[in-house]
């Protein structure tokens, strides 16, 4: 997983209706510097709220093409008539890349996790530790499992909250996702 482009963030809050004024105050990073990367997501918390951030960061995630993705789509197809529940219980022993432990909690939410107690994102992991960055900076990661758990799972899933991170946690905790289940998937991106 790579840092997220501020290009691309642009566009999003542009296309999420963020309006020009606050988009104005803004220093978009040139470059995908690590240093720029989390300024910039200070920024965002700064000047936008915090369901914005997500709703943002979800839509960066990296990873949602190519043989992965497909894979993940295949999944989706072939277990299209089964339940969430049932698809749940079939992703631990799939071949997929991408199958992230989930949980459907009694709300309806969705949690997922990372394994590993490190960042999932490549670029952070580059950083000298210790590193210390806004759990928004995961949105990005969670927008990259919410891209694949939706077309396996066969359901649209929005980022509701980043639960923990590694880097929030000094290691202690790992990445944990909730999601809020919106619809049905026919065509998700």
């Amino acid at each position: 997983m790579a840092f997220p482009y501020p290009h691309k963030i642009k566009k999003t809050m542009v296309e999420q209706g963020i309006s020009e004024k606050i988009i104005e105050k803004f220093d978009f990073p040139d470059s995908i510097q690590a240093e720029k990367i989390i300024s910039f997501i200070d920024q965002m918390d700064k000047l936008l709220s915090p369901e914005q951030c997500l709703s943002i960061m979800e839509q960066q995630g990296c990873c949602k093409t190519g043989k992965n993705d497909v894979a993940t789509r295949a999944f989706g197809l072939e277990h299209a008539n089964k339940t969430i529940e049932e698809k749940l219980k079939l992703l631990p022993k799939s071949e997929i890349p991408y199958n992230f432990p989930c949980q459907l909690n009694n709300d309806g939410t969705l949690t997922a996790f990372l394994e590993n107690y490190r960042c999932g994102c490549y670029g952070i992991r580059k950083l000298t530790e210790p590193v210390k960055i806004s759990r928004t900076y995961c949105g990005c990661c969670g927008g990259f499992m919410r891209h694949h758990l939706q077309n396996a799972l066969g359901v649209g899933i929005r980022l509701k909250e980043i639960i923990s991170s590694p880097n929030s946690s000094n290691g202690k905790k790992r990445c944990e996702f909730l999601f809020e289940i919106m619809k049905p998937n026919k065509e998700l991106e």
